[in-house]
């Protein structure tokens, strides 16, 4: 076996009861759920909203959020004066610890249109514009976590001698349920399954990133390719969920991973066309409402995972198929993940529907369970991994010995079979020669019979022409013979005719000459 193959094995050989063992054993904890209200605009009027703070059974500070007569008790609720900085220190430090002890974690951002999820998720525009110039009091989550993630791996690199820790990530767009490569540039990615990583993007592009400022202009170069657009609820609308997947990868011997994976979730927001629709192009632009319509049906799809999530936990069916985004949110959700989400609330009056809707999702989400355990890979002993290698090339050659006897069967087998195709071909190529031999011999009698038929016909026909001819010339005969008589009688007429007028006349004249002697006499 070479070498090269040897290397291969040693990084892809896990020892499966232990894998199966830390599943079994890694701990479950819930999602944690934060609420953050966003501040009023001038001259807004602000709904039934309020903020109650009390004690726990245990003495603990607790926030409640109140609308209308609903209460909900999340893990914290922020309130509008509270800055980035609280924000992420009570939301996400402690993930970003977990990531760097090896544990996945999971930020998600959820909310109406316009509450404010990108400004958590990474600040306002001039964050990204100019992060380096920027006040750093604006920064959001992303900043303040590559921050945290470049701080701990520099002072590793100072305290561990040979330290190698680097960061890759990787920027991707949900948009119209189709996967976009914000960084690579390429669009309509797919997702493949993967035994040992779950749900991946096949052809994604892994940018290695040095520090926090390398990381924002990537977000720079990759939020170009984003899709937004000017809404009459929001003037910077992300039209699609973008990810952002920081991974703190340790690279182990012959080509061995050791990764862990933080990552940042800015969804799209919940639109209603009756309040939120294209300022460019009215709620008549064909292209917003499509885009609408694929945010609306992701989320509902997110919001139907969650709520099975809480209600069967991991045992029953979860519906992660049913869009690309609950797919790629499998693991946080269900998954080897520390999962937190921040629902932003917006507080005016006329969205008061949908920020319940948003809280009552908030709810259902904060009692799902997710599995923690951590993102490494068991490596046998060497000596005894480089045994196992021998006895597993020595099997697979005979398997391979074992495959060319079956092939060498199958191939006999192949030839029987095609002799014997061969003598039913030519067994029912002589029938077709028989059957085609009779048919002949029946259709040269057929016609045989036909053209003593067609030639006694032709004789019975002129027999009858023969027949009629005679008959025709009888009847001129009798015709010219009764022709002749009628001719004899009309002349014996006249001469009788002519007969009885000299009688006749005679017989005037012997009158006539009486008279004339009786008149003498007189």
């Amino acid at each position: 076996m070479s070498k090269q193959l040897k290397e291969v094995i040693k990084t892809k050989v896990v020892t499966a009861s232990k894998v199966v063992q830390a599943v079994k054993e890694a701990p479950t904890q819930a999602v944690a759920v934060f609420a953050r209200l966003k501040p009023l605009n001038k001259g807004e009027e602000r709904g039934e909203i309020k903020v109650r703070t009390q004690q726990s059974e245990k003495g603990e500070t607790e926030r409640a959020i109140s609308i209308k007569n609903l209460e909900f008790n999340l893990e914290w609720v922020f309130e509008e004066q509270e800055t980035q900085e609280q924000i992420y220190k009570v939301t996400t430090s402690d993930r970003v610890t977990d990531v760097l002890g090896g544990k996945n974690a999971t930020i998600l951002a959820y909310g109406q249109t316009g509450s404010g999820k990108t400004h958590t998720m990474f600040g306002p525009q001039e964050v990204l514009a100019d992060f380096m110039r920027c006040e750093a009091g604006q920064r959001g989550i992303v900043p303040r976590a590559c921050m945290q993630i470049f701080d701990s791996l520099a002072k590793d690199k100072e305290q561990k001698a040979g330290a190698r820790r680097f960061v890759r990530c990787t920027y991707i767009e949900v948009y119209n349920d189709r996967l976009n490569d914000l960084l690579g540039g390429q669009t309509d990615l797919k997702l493949q399954e993967s035994a040992g990583d779950g749900v991946i993007i096949s052809g994604v592009h892994e940018q290695e990133v040095n520090d926090t400022k390398t990381v924002m202009e990537a977000l720079v170069t990759g939020n170009s390719r984003r899709v937004v657009a000017a809404m009459k609820m929001n003037d910077r609308s992300s039209r699609g969920h973008a990810i952002l997947c920081l991974q703190v990868v340790e690279p182990g011997r012959l080509g061995a991973e050791k990764s862990t994976k933080l990552n940042l979730v800015d969804l799209a927001g919940m639109e209603s066309s009756k309040k939120s629709y294209a300022v460019e192009g009215a709620s008549n632009s064909p292209a917003r409402r499509e885009e609408a319509k694929n945010i609306n049906v992701s989320l509902y799809a997110l919001g139907s995972v969650i709520e099975k999530l809480s209600a069967a936990g991991q045992s029953g069916h979860i519906p992660y198929r049913n869009s690309k985004l609950t797919r790629l949110l499998q693991d946080a959700l269900g998954g080897n993940s520390r999962c937190v989400i921040v629902v932003t609330v917006r507080t005016e009056a006329q969205n008061v529907d949908e920020s319940i809707a948003t809280l009552r999702l908030a709810r259902r989400a904060a009692v799902v369970k997710t599995v923690s355990k951590e993102s490494t890979v068991t490596v046998k002993d060497p000596t005894k991994l480089f045994g196992e290698i021998n006895h597993l090339s020595t099997q697979l050659e005979r398997q391979q010995e074992a495959v060319l006897a079956l092939q060498a069967q199958l191939a006999q087998r192949d030839a029987m079979e095609a002799q014997v195709m061969e003598e039913r071909k030519a067994a029912v190529e002589r029938e077709a020669e028989l059957k085609a031999k009779q048919e002949a011999e029946r259709l040269a009698e057929e016609r045989k019979l036909e053209e003593e038929r067609r030639a006694k016909w032709e004789e019975e026909r002129k027999a009858e022409l023969k027949a009629a001819e005679d008959l025709r010339a009888t009847a001129e005969e009798a015709r010219k013979q009764a022709t002749e008589a009628v001719s004899r009688v009309e002349a014996a007429r006249k001469e009788e005719q002519a007969k009885a007028a000299e009688q006749a006349a005679e017989v005037r004249g012997e009158a006539l000459r009486n008279s004339s002697s009786e008149e003498f006499e007189l």
